[in-house]
């Protein structure tokens, strides 16, 4: 289970910082910056603890409680993980709490993607690592398209 959250926390992270450049590229506003990273932060942590929760429920092996009380550390541990990211954009000018962004969730990816690569057999942890963040920084390459795209569109449109 712990390689299986370890993971789940990797993909929440991938997703919100693609959905923090794509916002930043189609809007160049914080307050939709700050609210992207609020409801990925929700979503990923309730999603997480739902599967969960629903996984442990079919084992049939756990009790009630031990499920909910698990389910709900996940949805805490990565509700405040994501949450986090917030904080920059509260305190430096847009592009530059991306920037910060960006590196401090490399960063995270990079530990959390060795831990998962310690736990493997090969232990092959740089590689693993370099993989996880390039596979990030390619997502929030083309989310940053996608984003500067929806928002020439709209230009266009005059909306």
């Amino acid at each position: 289970m712990a390689s299986t959250t370890i993971a789940g926390f990797s993909s929440g992270i991938i997703v919100m910082l693609s959905i923090m450049v794509g916002l930043m590229a189609g809007t160049q506003l914080s307050q939709a910056v700050i609210s992207g990273i609020a409801v990925v932060a929700f979503v990923e942590g309730f999603s997480d603890a739902f599967s969960e929760y629903l996984s442990q429920r079919t084992e049939k092996e756990h009790a009630i409680k031990t499920i909910w009380k698990e389910a709900f550390i996940i949805f805490l541990t990565k509700f405040g993980i994501i949450f986090q990211f917030i904080l920059p954009f509260l305190f430096l000018p847009l592009l530059d709490a991306t920037y910060f962004s960006i590196f401090y969730g490399l960063f995270i990816l990079s530990v959390l993607s060795g831990h998962i690569a310690r736990q493997q057999e090969k232990r092959r942890i740089i590689r693993t690592m370099l993989l996880y963040d390039i596979a990030a920084i390619i997502i929030m390459t083309i989310t940053y398209f996608v984003g500067d795209l929806v928002a020439f569109i709209f230009s266009l449109l005059g909306i």
